[in-house]
């Protein structure tokens, strides 16, 4: 069983709401809008308020205007005193100077009087030809106005410009280009998300737009990426438009922009930068520091515990991770896998995945690692586990007179003892001899025993882990040929210390 040490991070979502209102097209042609002449000033008298009023209208329906400060040079460096009238070599000199498709002039023929009201008639011009294209006039008042109960009712003169400018504006719409005057285009983008965020060069990504219009629709909405232009579908079960393209090759951060097009010439509307993705091909760069053990050759040595640390080369989101610890004959008997980002560390203590301790041995820790993108990473390392010292024999033989005593490693697979010390007494509690060490096997020569076919003895020892092996107050009898065959000592002769 893995223990998992990670910091706890919060993420809060972000929703984001916007509103676009008559937003100008790409390449939309230009019109040039004269100060409209004022009957009510006299001959030459001019209207820049209701000009600036009646611009602003105009733009509220995507129209692109030239500048005041522009038509007003051109008229004054043309000499033309009043606006109400302009002749055709006038309009299409206006058109090349001003770079402009529409000209479009008017005369305020009312405005106040007893029964206050207002008269305004429009007269537009193609640029290129000099020939009117449209021409109307608009009239009413506030008595025209009369609603039943009052309600609504406009009580000054200035109320009356909206209706009037809706049914002048309306009217023109129909007979120009939509690249003069594109349709109402009133909507609102709730949002536009690409999944995944996060993908690999060459891979599907797919686009998902949620807006709403208010008025008229578009002709076809698009993705607008490196890779092109993807025309999206509508979804009409979750009211969203969708689409799909392959994301490029070359790694990093990738805009996303949303297009709209426009009336029968598809005048396009760019809204730039709504989103966003990142491709990423390498793998993540994984690696796996493993502490509290000591590295012996090519393996990490421990008795108790293990700090696993995962290390990233560059910190990146990760979608999922796997840690495995295998035995070595490649037997899963750990299996940890999560989704999200790797922990800080984890903490290994040397059991299964049933919470079992197991055996002293060799084993592989390895851990997978996904990115967002679906990159996968993997590293590796052997550790050995050893949470006990390997038990040793004693044995007595007798060699051209003399008696020995032989002590040696019983297990040669794990660490030997680093660190020994041995002292063996007669049955009477008198000293023969005291020894130590720190290599195994090794003979130890008895004094003599004058005839005694048996001592005790003590044996402690210590691995380099920590691990150590007590016998206390062992009884060995003498042997009585050149060599006994050493006998291992029994798992109940020898205690683990932690």
């Amino acid at each position: 069983m893995i223990r998992l040490i990670t910091s706890r991070i919060r993420f809060w979502p972000l929703v984001l709401l916007i509103l676009f209102c008559g937003a100008s097209p790409l390449h939309a042609e230009r019109v040039a809008l004269l100060p409209l002449a004022d009957l009510s000033q006299g001959d030459n008298g001019l209207n820049l308020s209701l000009t600036r009023e009646l611009a602003e209208a105009l733009e509220l329906l995507g129209a692109t205007l030239v500048p005041e400060p522009d038509v007003l040079s051109f008229m004054a460096s043309n000499r033309l005193r009043g606006a109400g009238y302009v002749d055709s070599f006038t309009v299409k000199k206006m058109g090349r100077e001003l770079h402009c498709s529409l000209v479009l002039i008017g005369t305020i023929t009312e405005l106040g009087g007893a029964d206050p009201g207002m008269g305004l008639t429009l007269m537009a011009f193609d640029a290129e030809s000099g020939r009117t294209v449209w021409a109307k006039t608009s009239a009413t008042s506030l008595g025209e106005q009369v609603t039943m109960l009052g309600v609504g009712q406009p009580e000054l003169v200035d109320d009356l410009k909206a209706g009037m400018f809706d049914d002048l504006l309306g009217s023109l719409r129909k007979k120009v280009s939509g690249r003069i005057l594109p349709l109402n285009r009133l909507y609102q983008l709730a949002g536009v998300q690409v999944s995944p965020a996060y993908a690999k060069g060459g891979s599907e990504v797919e686009g998902v737009v949620k807006i709403r219009f208010i008025d008229s629709q578009p002709a076809r909405i698009s993705i607008e990426t490196e890779q092109g232009r993807t025309y999206l579908y509508r979804d009409a079960a979750n009211d969203t438009y969708r689409g799909r393209w392959n994301a490029p090759l070359r790694e990093g951060a990738h805009s996303v922009s949303l297009a709209l097009e426009w009336g029968r010439n598809r005048s396009v509307e760019r809204i730039e930068n709504v989103a966003g993705y990142e491709v990423i091909n390498e793998s993540p760069q994984l690696s796996l520091e493993i502490k509290k053990g000591i590295q012996t050759g090519e393996v990490i040595a421990f008795r108790d515990h293990l700090l696993i640390l995962p290390r990233l080369s560059q910190s990146k989101p990760m979608t999922r991770w796997l840690l495995e610890i295998k035995n070595e004959d490649g037997e899963v008997l750990v299996r940890e896998e999560h989704e999200g980002n790797l922990p800080e560390r984890m903490v290994w203590e040397g059991r299964d995945g049933s919470q079992r301790k197991m055996a002293n041995g060799t084993y592989e820790i390895v851990l997978h690692a996904w990115d967002l993108a679906g990159n996968h990473s993997v590293d590796a390392r052997m550790v050995a586990l050893q949470a006990s010292a390997l038990p040793v024999t004693v044995a007595t033989f007798n060699e051209n007179g003399k008696t020995f005593l032989r002590v040696e490693t019983a297990d040669e697979k794990g660490f030997p003892l680093s660190s020994w010390s041995l002292d063996a007494t007669s049955l009477q509690g008198e000293s023969l001899v005291t020894v130590e060490g720190t290599d195994l096997p090794v003979m130890i020569e008895l004094p003599p025993l004058n005839g005694k076919d048996s001592f005790f003895y003590n044996f402690e020892g210590e691995d380099f882990l920590g691990n150590r092996l007590r016998m206390a107050k062992k009884k060995m009898e003498v042997s009585g040929g050149n060599e006994k065959p050493a006998e291992a000592v029994s798992a109940k002769s020898w205690v683990s210390d932690f």
